[in-house]
């Protein structure tokens, strides 16, 4: 009996574990990477508007730029990001590509330009 019950708490503790199916909707990977690349764009360049309200109308524009040169929209951005901070070893993993796409960029803003 006591090992029918082990056996029991262990087949529930690993369907409970398993992953789950992806919900239908979600921005894929490489999408979401480049979302998110041009979401912390955006709002690092808000970041230097002064004015509060000029601030949130300047990041409501820029982001409904962001999301139709995606080919996305802000309910089908939230619910990718919430799903994908369900999973924060593959949301780091992301991010990580986020930073190194927002350090290439920088890099060539940084390049001295050719006179000719």
């Amino acid at each position: 009996m006591k090992r029918l019950l082990a056996l029991f708490s262990g087949l529930i503790f690993l369907v409970s574990c398993t992953r789950k199916e992806t919900p239908a909707g979600l921005l894929e990977r490489e999408k979401m990477i480049a979302v998110l690349t041009d979401v912390h764009l955006v709002e690092g360049y808000s970041g230097t508007v002064m004015d509060a309200d000029s601030m949130k109308q300047v990041l409501a524009d820029y982001m409904d730029l962001v999301y139709r040169k995606h080919q996305t929209d802000s309910v089908q951005f939230r619910k990718s990001l919430k799903y994908y901070s369900g999973l924060p070893k593959e949301l780091n993993q992301m991010y990580d590509r986020v930073i190194r796409n927002l350090e290439a960029r920088q890099r060539d803003l940084n390049k001295p330009v050719k006179k000719e």
